[in-house]
């Protein structure tokens, strides 16, 4: 057939062909079409073989010679689409594109040799060389030069920028964006590169990667030396650019974890996360770091389960935890969270604006701003606290702890050494409390401990009163006891430790007491000497002549100076003395006590009624004299009143005889005044009203006399008891010198 035919010959001709809208030109081109219609071929030998096929696009010389019945095909180029023999719906168009493509369909190859030696179905390359190896790769997307170059068999590939994934042979389900990304990092593509799930975007990234999987590498050289590495995820310029062998990475911004893996190690540099521009820069070999904040970094090659967050913060050591810029973190399984740390002791914590932890101050713990601790085993909180000793604690602002074991409470409260005497064990709990001594305390404010083993409560400056069982001590007392079950037990020292320390006793220590444990004495120091308090219950005295001695004592008195004509001078005393009618002796005596509510407290300030009785021989025993009281407590609770001063209810006070009988007094109390009373004790009445018995007893008896020679004779008796009273006086105090020198 002509190409030269008009219109109408050319119509004529196909129809006398049974062929239809072919349109060939060029030597053997087409030339064995027999019913395939819409086709075009343009150059030498296209579509030469073509019987049957139809809608073929066959441009430039050779171009899809050996198809024979496959339809659709577009091949333009230099053999372009040269072999494709079955292969369906394909679109080559470049030098030699889809050459020895046989079989495979849905292909669209463009640029020079693009899927050369493709047989696999689905794949776009776009590009010189692009796919140029693939032989049953499927639905492949490459696109630049040489892009996915070495892929043979592999599948579901995007491959965009020159060189992309040009190592991967055999791998799968990859995706490589840039120049380079996963391919040609040497310039010289891999041929066996069989890593799967990796995406890399930007110039180089991933671009060593050969079997490595499921990397991630996000901007110019991320991971760009990852070759057998997995789970990695690179995001930045540069990041993780060492990492060649390493596993489960995470990397994020630029030259993040930048040495990692520089040793090519396959049993180290795993599971490190840096996020922030050089972040873990430094480490090559360690692992199980996180490190964030720009800079954030380590001052060694070999660092593990590090923690460390914050602009320029070093990470020192393995095992710490560091949060805050600028700060240092060297004390291994050591915690500093705040800015501007220096942390070198092990296993210690720091929190708070410019703490600092001497390589010394190991198992230490330091809260608030600008803590100091320079030993180990210490606790400091507060702001400026200042601990230079083991083993301290210090809590409150401005506090010092300077001597070992020290325990200082408060602010500007300190444990100090200005002499160098090495204290230990002291404790300071106040503001502006201070101690300075072996094993002292000072509890106060403004208290001083200087001496050692001495405790100290409010000192000279704050004096407190102190109360033990009570809510309110007494202002005016240095110790309130207010406990109605316990008691006392003061020191009790054997005769041998009172003499060993009488030897350093002074005139100072006047007033110090103890109990006498050998002898069952209180002894009271009174300068010079022990002063004792006998029990003299257990103790019993002896006359020999006229000397009077005790039991557990040596020492006699000689009584015959006051026993001289004792006797003769008495009788006449008795002689002369009368009767008398005029006695004065008050019917009265005073009684006590602090009233209480069921609680136990004071009741103060209040009006109350209070009945009194006598009982002859017995707690139960008959009222020989009854009263009552009308009173108003004091501000502590107390009653006074004098027996035999109230309302008489029965009973008359003279008639009693006080040395025939035992007599109980009985106390009762109406605290509301509404006639009811309660009883509130009854007790024995020892001594007090006796003097009452003096009254009723017989007196020394006498001859009458007139009202002035009686007068007369009273004055000289006076002048004589006085004497009498004199000597007894002295009497008493040579038996109380005999009872002193029992010790």
């Amino acid at each position: 057939m002509k190409t030269a035919c008009s219109i109408l010959l050319l119509i004529f001709c196909t129809t006398a062909m049974a062929q239809t809208f072919n349109e060939v030109t060029g030597t053997d081109s087409g030339s064995n079409i027999t019913s395939g219609d819409f086709n075009t071929f343009y150059g030498d030998s296209t579509g030469a073989r073509v019987t049957s096929g139809s809608r073929n696009t066959l441009i430039g010389y050779a171009a899809g010679r050996t198809v024979t019945t496959q339809e659709e095909l577009v091949a333009i180029g230099y053999f372009a689409g040269y072999s494709n023999t079955s292969g369906f719906d394909n679109t080559f168009i470049g030098y030699e594109a889809g050459r020895r493509n046989t079989t495979g369909g849905d292909n669209v190859f463009i640029g020079f040799k693009a899927g050369y030696f493709n047989n696999g179905t689905d794949n776009t390359f776009i590009g010189a060389e692009s796919g140029e190896n693939n032989t049953t790769g499927l639905d492949n997307t490459f696109i630049g030069e040489e892009a996915g170059f070495s892929n043979t068999t592999g599948d579901d590939n995007t491959f965009i920028g020159q060189d992309a994934g040009a190592n991967i042979s055999s791998g799968s389900d990859n995706t490589f964006i840039g120049s380079s990304s996963g391919g040609f990092a040497s310039g010289v593509p891999e041929s066996n590169g069989t890593g799967y799930r990796n995406t890399g975007l930007g110039n180089q990234s991933l671009a060593d990667l050969k079997l490595g999987h499921h990397n991630t590498g996000l901007g110019d050289s991320a991971g760009t030396d990852v070759n057998e590495g997995i789970y990695n995820t690179f995001v930045g310029a540069a990041s993780g650019v060492a990492t060649e062998f390493a596993d489960y990475n995470t990397f994020i911004g630029a030259q993040s974890g930048w040495d990692n893996n520089r040793t090519n190690n396959t049993t180290d540099a795993n599971h490190n996360t840096y996020v922030g521009f050089s972040a873990g820069f430094s480490n090559r070999e360690g692992q199980f770091n996180v490190g964030m904040g720009s800079l954030a970094d380590f001052d060694n090659t070999n660092r593990s389960n590090a923690i460390f967050i914050g602009y320029d913060i070093t990470a020192s050591n393995n095992n710490i935890i560091g949060l805050g810029n600028r700060a240092f973190a060297d004390g291994q399984y050591s915690i500093s969270l705040g800015h501007d740390h220096d942390v070198r002791g092990q296993n210690s914590q720091m929190i708070g604006y410019l703490g600092n932890m001497s390589d010394n101050a190991d198992y230490s713990v330091g809260i608030g701003d600008r803590v100091d601790i320079e030993e180990n085993d210490v606790v400091g909180i507060g702001r400026s606290v200042d601990i230079d000793n083991q083993f301290a604690i210090a809590i409150g602002s401005t506090t010092v702890a300077q001597n070992d074991g020290a325990i200082v409470l408060g602010y500007n409260a300190s444990s100090t050494d200005p002499n160098a005497l090495l204290p230990t064990n002291n404790i300071a709990i106040g503001v502006n409390a201070n101690v300075q001594g072996l094993n002292a305390v000072a509890i106060g404010n403004a208290a001083t401990a200087i001496n050692d083993n001495t405790l100290v409560l409010g000192g000279a400056t704050n004096s407190l009163s102190v109360g033990i069982g009570t809510d309110a001590p007494d202002a005016l007392a240095s110790l309130d006891l207010g406990d109605t079950n316990k008691g006392i037990l003061f020191n009790r020292l054997t005769d041998a430790q009172i003499t060993t320390l009488e030897t350093s006793l002074t005139t100072a220590h006047k007033g110090l007491a103890l109990y006498d444990a050998t002898n069952d004495v209180f002894q009271v120091w009174d300068g010079t000497a022990w002063q004792s308090a006998t029990n003299t219950d257990a103790q019993e005295l002896s006359l020999n002549g006229s000397n009077l001695g005790i039991t557990n004592s040596m020492n006699t008195v000689d009584l015959s100076p006051l026993t001289t004509d004792l006797e003769t001078r008495v009788t006449a005393l008795e002689n002369r003395t009368v009767s008398s009618t005029g006695d004065m002796t008050p019917l009265l005596f005073n009684y006590q006590s602090v009233i209480r509510d069921t609680d136990g407290n004071p009741i103060k300030n209040d009006a109350v009624d209070v009945r009194i009785a006598v009982r002859e021989d017995g707690v139960t025993g008959t009222i020989v004299y009854n009263e009552e009281h009308s009173l108003t407590s004091s501000e502590y609770g107390v009653l006074s009143l004098q027996v035999g001063g109230g309302t008489l209810i029965s009973g008359d006070m003279a008639t009693i005889t006080w040395g025939d009988h035992e007599y109980y007094l009985e106390v009762s109390l109406d605290a509301a005044q509404s006639g009811t009373f309660t009883s509130l004790s009854t007790t024995q009445l020892l001594s007090v009203p006796y003097a009452l018995h003096a009254r009723s007893a017989d007196f020394i008896t006498g001859s009458s006399g007139t009202t002035s020679g009686m007068r007369a004779a009273k004055s000289v008796e006076n002048l004589e008891i006085q004497e009498l009273k004199n000597q007894v006086k002295a009497l008493q105090a040579q038996m109380q010198e005999l009872i002193s020198s029992k010790k």
